[in-house]
C-alpha cells in the first residue's frame, strides 16, 4: 500500500477521531495525576500540608477538573468508537483488526481489514504516506472519497 495509485479514502463520521479523544483523556489524565502528586509534594516537603486553605483549594480545583473532564472525554471517545465501528472502519492503533484503520485527519486507509496492527517501522511509512497524500491531494480538494471501506481481498 505504498504506491500512491493505491490511496485509498474513507468517507470519517463527524466529529473528532475516537483516536483523538482517546489521546486528549489520557493526556488529561496524566496532567491531573502529575499536578496532584507534584502539589501534593510540595506541601508535604515544604511542612505546610494541606492547613491552608488556598492549598486545599488548589488541590480540590486540580481533582475536580480530572472527576469532570476524564469522565466526559471517555464517553465521547467511546461513542465515537461506536460509530466508526459501525461505519465499517478504526481509527485506534491497538485493536479491531477485522476493520481497516484509517488515518484520523484525512480518512487515507493505513491498514486493511484482516492484517495485522502495524510495527513501529510500518507506523513511521504510514505517516510518510499520509503526509505524501497530503501534499498530493492540497491541490486537488474536489476528489472524489469512497463512502465505505475497502474489501480486504486475499
Amino acid at each position: 500500500m505504498s504506491d500512491n495509485s493505491e490511496w485509498v479514502v474513507v468517507e470519517r463520521v463527524p466529529g473528532p477521531s475516537s483516536n483523538l479523544l482517546f489521546r486528549l483523556s489520557m493526556t488529561n489524565l496524566g496532567i491531573a495525576l502529575a499536578l496532584c502528586l507534584a502539589f501534593g509534594g510540595v506541601q508535604i516537603a515544604t511542612g505546610v500540608g494541606f492547613k491552608e486553605p488556598l492549598a486545599v483549594a488548589v488541590f480540590i480545583i486540580i481533582a475536580v477538573q480530572f472527576l469532570l473532564i476524564f469522565p466526559v472525554l471517555y464517553h465521547l471517545n467511546k461513542r465515537q468508537v461506536e460509530r466508526e465501528l459501525a461505519s465499517g472502519y478504526t481509527t485506534s492503533t491497538v485493536g479491531f483488526t477485522h476493520l481497516p484503520q484509517i488515518d484520523p485527519y484525512t480518512g487515507l486507509v493505513l491498514r486493511l481489514a484482516g492484517q495485522a496492527l502495524m510495527s513501529p517501522e510500518q507506523k513511521s511509512e504510514q505517516r510518510r504516506r499520509v503526509q505524501q497524500f497530503r501534499s498530493a491531494s492540497a491541490g486537488n480538494e474536489s476528489k472524489s472519497r469512497d463512502s465505505r471501506p475497502p474489501e480486504l481481498t486475499n
